[in-house]
């Protein structure tokens, strides 16, 4: 199915999506007989959609106590989905990175952090600052690049 999805049309942009579990630990990403198969993927796209520009979503950035934290520390964790986002990056080919993630554990060192940790449940994004700077991202790292727009510039 995912095949034929991308043999049907001539995909310009296509973004993958961080799984939760394998976030921190980039040998999962690879084909094994648990999962993974991330590098096969990849190569689906390039076969299919050769000039297509291929984004990857990092998006996981836990709370200190969220229960799927094994590092117990949002920094911790962060750095090591980091380490293993950019090995994907460097190691698979992927074109560019959206970093929500990152964006969110730099709130949580800023002077905006209220305690929420920008999060419902200490894993997904909330309403407001958090959503907000997620659309930042997705913006500055598909659209900025295209249009010569930063949401950096002054208007």
């Amino acid at each position: 199915l995912f095949r034929n999805t991308l043999e049907k049309v001539d995909w310009d942009i296509i973004l993958i999506h961080q799984v939760s579990y394998y976030a921190n630990n980039f040998a999962l990403w690879l084909g094994t007989d648990s999962g993974g198969y991330l590098n096969e993927l990849i190569d689906v796209i390039r076969k299919t959609n050769p000039n297509a520009t291929i984004g990857y979503l990092m998006v996981h950035s836990y709370a200190d106590n969220y229960v799927s934290n094994t590092e117990g520390s949002s920094y911790l964790r962060w750095k090591n989905i980091a380490v293993s986002t950019h090995q994907l990056k460097a190691q698979l080919g992927i074109d560019f990175i959206i970093p929500c993630g990152t964006a969110v554990e730099n709130l949580r060192a800023s002077t905006l952090n209220d305690g929420s940790d920008f999060s419902t449940d200490g894993a997904h994004m909330a309403v407001g600052v958090g959503d907000y700077v997620a659309s930042c991202c997705y913006y500055q790292a598909i659209f900025a690049p295209r249009f010569g727009k930063s949401i950096l510039e002054k208007i």
